[in-house]
């Protein structure tokens, strides 16, 4: 017979003279005609090796019942883990996931940057995202786009990366439902003085002029005193009438959002000498109108900024289509 090893066993327990129990593993050796078997003390070992199973088991029943999605990626980008609320949110199942790229979970125009980040941290052990909650989209497997805020952190410097994900799609259709509340009642109160008390100056502007007429007829000098008068009856008419545009600037037509930017440009230009332009492309158009209306809001405080803080000569207003968005 060969000379050599001829097996080990797996762990043995055992009960020493003192009653306390021990675990073994016995190794044979063949050494010409005789037999060798060795035995070694294992217990720290398998002790150790039970602890950590339990700790394992422990870490996935709490991955399992987590109510967050989580994942988890090595330093390539590579899923290790993927629990059953990641299952929910992305249609995806582990088996599907694990050991694919993240970026199956991206949108195309996010997989490049979120490769350099991850490549900078790597670099330089510097990151912005790190423990930092961010609002970034999704793709799940049917395609969809979904808004999700995500937590990243590294896993004791083993180059394993946690996210914890959740669904922003209730809280986002939420704040869409205030948005449109508020913009529904700005533009009722828009209206309302537009409808209203802008006809009623209107009105009654045009009564003291015909006044004056009457009193100019008789040369009755009260008919001069009119003249301030309807000049500030015409001056609250057009604030009026400016105060409800500035309520309800879009207007409900297919180019109502580029058709407020070209006339807050003009304004920008009329009243205050800087060259103030816009420019658009027509494939952003029939948008939401609450949505035209945020942007709208937007473009106008950061305008009215640049003029009161910037002392600039030159704004560009220009709306475009990034990606989709």
């Amino acid at each position: 017979r060969d000379a050599g090893f001829i097996e080990t066993t797996p762990p043995i327990m055992i009960t020493r003279k003192n009653g306390s129990q021990r675990f073994v593993e016995f190794a044979g050796y063949r050494f010409e005609d005789q037999e060798v078997w060795m035995m070694h003390d294992m217990t720290k070992r398998h002790l150790y090796e039970k602890a950590l199973r339990k700790s394992e088991e422990r870490l996935q029943a709490i991955m399992d019942n987590a109510s967050e999605a989580i994942v988890v990626i090595d330093g390539d980008g590579v899923i290790t883990d993927f629990n059953i609320a990641a299952e929910t949110l992305f249609g995806y199942g582990a088996d599907e996931t694990v050991g694919r790229n993240i970026s199956l979970l991206m949108p195309s125009q996010y997989r490049e940057q979120h490769d350099a980040c991850m490549r900078h941290y790597r670099e330089t052990g510097k990151s912005t995202i790190m423990r930092q909650r961010r609002e970034l989209p999704g793709r799940r497997k049917d395609g969809s786009i979904i808004p999700l805020e995500i937590t990243i952190a590294e896993i004791d410097h083993r180059s394993l990366y946690c996210g914890m994900i959740r669904d922003l799609t209730e809280h986002k259709s939420l704040e869409k439902e205030i948005a449109d509340i508020c913009t529904l009642e700005q533009e009722r109160i828009g209206q309302d003085i537009h409808d209203g008390l802008g006809q009623q100056l209107t009105g009654l502007s045009m009564m003291a002029t015909s006044l004056k007429h009457e009193l100019e007829k008789h040369e009755l000098p009260q008919a001069a005193r009119l003249d301030e008068m309807i000049g500030y009856l015409t001056q609250a008419a057009e604030e009026a009438r400016t105060l409800s545009h500035g309520l309800a600037p879009i207007s409900i037509m297919p180019q109502g959002l580029s058709d407020a930017f070209s006339k807050l440009a003009e304004h920008i230009r009329t009243t205050t000498g800087i060259n103030c332009r816009f420019e658009s492309e027509q494939s952003v158009e029939n948008m939401d109108v609450t949505f035209s209306m945020q942007l709208y809001r937007i473009a106008q405080e950061a305008v009215n900024n640049a003029v009161k803080y910037a002392n600039p000569r030159n704004i560009h207003i220009k709306l475009e289509n990034i990606h989709g968005y």
